[in-house]
């Protein structure tokens, strides 16, 4: 299954209600908040130096050349060297576009057949050679961006472009061919700007994690916050796709989403990197362990457990990394706020307003049992009502 950019930027809006190795020691008298998800590579690889290869279709010449002027913006820009130089991927080479005279496909197994086709077994050796019909065949370091036209749908099993998903990135059943797919979704604004967010998520996650179904790279989190992986998902973009300040006009006026560091979250800054100006502000619920079960197996992690009907009463820990004002806590349930379910769980909070070192006493009510052995919530911190910082929990059944 191809790994999906599950968001959309504006369902990230909508949860926004749109828009040194260790913590630094706490002052006198302040709570100690909960520590942050750690990412872990699981032993594939990265890529070192990304050959990007732009593949278009025929007629589709309004966003080819402004969406080849932010892939040639890319290398050298501190905003790449931000989010990859941590997980060794550097700066990548765009590769001249291929502009292709087919149908441009409508499901993932047309689009790995068009890529198998053309681009052939992947290649040990440099990128001189070509594949069939002038397309590049690819080294260990390629990957190849496909652009769909406007008014062209794509389903990845279940999922719908545009609808379920705003890209996603994978690699071929066959020959294990590294690929993204970005659909042409419907915008209101700038056009380049409804793509460039998903297109800068898409390629930083392939050179972290170019073959997740082969030899996973960087995906997944630490034990204690096995969450994560559920929503927002276990990839360095996804820890940050749904904070509506992760999108930022950070190459030129190109707007691009900022991507999860774990030296910046060890560090007790802001895990969404580049670091924004203004101080970072998060509240974190303090849970103990609990035990979730599961279908075929189970895990010791950070949550609580509360039974159908019934309610328990948890701290928020508020902290940030540099004196600010205070700023507005809420809490959501993950089922509502992104699977779009009936509500699993409700929330009473005895105050919604904090500053670093308070506590705000959270109760939490289960209204009906998740599927799977939980359900999941997110405290939501807001400056100037855009969130700025998301952490998410488990509640067990």
């Amino acid at each position: 299954m191809p790994r999906l950019t599950l968001s959309l930027f504006g369902l990230a809006c909508t949860l926004a209600a749109c828009g040194d190795s260790n913590p630094p020691p706490d002052a006198p008298g302040t709570p100690t908040h909960p520590s942050a998800p750690q990412m872990g590579s699981n032993g594939g690889p990265v890529l070192a130096a990304p050959e990007i290869v732009p593949i278009f279709f025929t007629g589709d010449d309004d966003m080819q050349a402004q969406l080849e002027a932010f892939l040639r913006a890319i290398p050298g820009s501190d905003y790449w060297h931000a989010v990859g130089s941590e997980y060794g991927v550097g700066d990548p080479t765009v590769l001249p576009s291929i502009v292709s005279p087919e149908p441009p496909p409508t499901t993932d197994d047309e689009l790995q057949a068009l890529l198998e086709a053309h681009a052939g077994p992947l290649e040990t050796g440099p990128m001189h050679a070509r594949g069939q019909l002038g397309w590049p065949a690819p080294d260990p370091n390629t990957v190849y961006v496909v652009f769909l036209p406007s008014g062209v749908t794509l389903t990845a099993g279940s999922d719908v472009s545009c609808k379920t998903f705003g890209g996603y990135h994978s690699e071929t059943n066959q020959s294990r061919i590294v690929y993204a797919l970005l659909p042409r979704c419907p915008t209101t604004g700038v056009p380049i700007n409804a793509i460039s967010p998903a297109l800068s998520h898409e390629l930083i996650e392939a050179a972290t994690d170019p073959h997740p179904g082969t030899a996973p790279g960087w995906a997944g989190v630490d034990s204690d916050d096995l969450i994560w992986d559920f929503a927002p998902g276990g990839e360095v973009g996804d820890m940050c796709e749904y904070v509506a300040a992760a999108f930022q006009p950070l190459i030129g006026t190109y707007v691009v989403q900022r991507s999860w560091s774990n030296a910046s979250a060890a560090a007790g800054h802001d895990p969404c990197v580049p670091a924004l100006a203004q101080p970072y502000v998060t509240a974190a619920p303090n849970f103990a362990d609990v035990q979730l079960d599961y279908p075929g197996g189970s895990a010791t992690t950070r949550g609580i457990q509360i039974s159908n009907g019934s309610s328990a009463t948890v701290d928020l820990d508020l902290f940030s990394d540099a004196p600010t004002a205070d700023w507005t806590v809420g809490v959501d349930d993950v089922a509502v706020v992104v699977q779009m379910m009936p509500a699993e769980l409700s929330f009473t909070l005895d105050k919604t307003t904090g500053n670093d070192g308070d506590r705000i006493h959270l109760t939490i009510k289960r209204l009906k049992d998740g599927a799977g052995g939980g359900s999941e919530l997110v405290v939501v911190s807001k400056v100037n009502n855009v969130t700025v910082s998301l952490w998410w929990g488990l509640v067990t059944n």
